[in-house]
C-alpha cells in the first residue's frame, strides 16, 4: 500500500477545506448558584490553652531530655488532638515514675484544657 504524496497544491486544498469548515458555536450555560448571598461567617481563632502532660513509667529513670517528648506532642498535633504546640497555646509537662517490672512500663499522655479534660491516652 502506498501513501499519498502531498504536493503543494494538495496541501493548499487541504488547508482551504479546514479553514472553510464551520464549527458549531458553543452554548454557554449559566452557573448554578446555591450558596448564600451574604458573606460567610468565619470562626475566630482557637484561643484555648492546653496542658499536655507526658508521664513515663520506667524501671530505670532517664534524663528528661531523653524521653522524646517532642515526638509524642507532635503525634498528638498530627492526630488533631491539639491544634498547635506553640508555647503561647500549649504547656508541656514531663514526669517520670519508677515501676518494678517490665509489664508496668508505659507512657501516658494526658491532654487537658483550662476548662475540661479532653483526652487520656495510654500507650504501652
Amino acid at each position: 500500500m502506498t501513501t499519498p504524496k502531498w504536493t503543494a497544491q494538495t496541501v493548499y486544498e487541504h488547508n482551504q477545506r479546514l479553514l472553510n469548515r464551520k464549527a458549531p458555536s458553543p452554548q454557554l450555560e449559566r452557573p448554578v448558584r446555591d450558596d448564600a448571598l451574604a458573606a460567610p461567617q468565619v470562626e475566630g481563632p482557637d484561643t484555648a490553652q492546653f496542658l499536655v502532660r507526658v508521664t513515663s513509667f520506667r524501671r530505670r529513670l532517664l534524663d528528661e531530655d531523653n524521653l522524646a517528648v517532642k515526638f509524642h506532642v507532635d503525634c498528638c498535633r498530627y492526630a488533631g488532638l491539639i491544634p498547635s504546640d506553640a508555647p503561647s497555646q500549649t504547656h508541656i509537662e514531663v514526669r517520670q515514675e519508677k515501676v518494678k517490672g517490665k509489664d508496668d512500663e508505659r507512657t501516658e499522655i494526658e491532654i487537658t484544657t483550662t476548662k475540661e479534660e479532653l483526652c487520656l491516652t495510654q500507650y504501652k
